[in-house]
């Protein structure tokens, strides 16, 4: 009985419910199911990005063509583990600041948008090198990912309701007793 008075609160908490959902063996499958659709997603977000700085760049399915090359946006630059990563860090935010359904929802939906958005930016940074346009080695690679993972979550810190207990000034209350409202607009403004 104390299982089902345990189970049945979790429902008032969003971050514990998501973390014990993420804490579930089904990443694989997630990455089967969901793997292609980010991959098209990523391809489709990264080709707009490209042609919006002036690089003639077309998409077939899930490859980027430019100049006669195919740079494919293969499974391991899907998003997934951004996605996951953003997830994760939603619910602890949820679960240590109790956030209720309420103010966990928006917060998830920014979560979600940003991994998105990093990865499509992500991607279109890193079309330059694959695409021979410009040398960097290879270790870059993964450090422009851990950026943008960062400034992603950088980010939605500033989102969560709360945020004032990571010393956030776009957080904390200001002389009139109110909260700011977040800075985040002009931050996806800037990624």
């Amino acid at each position: 009985s104390a299982v089902i008075v345990g189970v049945s609160g979790l429902w008032k908490k969003p971050g514990s419910a998501c973390l014990l959902v993420l804490a579930l063996p089904w990443t694989a499958s997630l990455d089967f199911v969901l793997g292609y659709p980010l991959r098209l997603l990523t391809s489709v977000n990264a080709t707009f990005l490209l042609e919006t700085v002036g690089t003639e760049v077309t998409r077939s399915g899930v490859q980027l063509l430019y100049q006669g090359r195919v740079i494919g946006v293969d499974p391991a630059c899907s998003g997934m583990n951004m996605l996951w990563s953003t997830g994760l860090l939603t619910s602890l935010l949820a679960a240590a600041f109790s956030l209720r359904w309420k103010s966990f929802l928006p917060l998830g939906a920014a979560a979600l948008a940003l991994a998105l958005a990093g990865n499509s930016v992500r991607a279109a940074i890193l079309f330059f090198p694959e695409a021979g346009i410009i040398e960097m080695p290879h270790i870059l690679h993964a450090g422009i990912g851990f950026a943008i993972a960062g400034g992603c979550f950088f980010v939605l810190v500033q989102c969560a309701p709360g945020g004032a207990a990571f010393d956030c000034p776009a957080l904390s209350p200001s002389s009139s007793g109110r909260r700011t409202q977040p800075l985040l607009p002009p931050a996806i403004l800037a990624l």
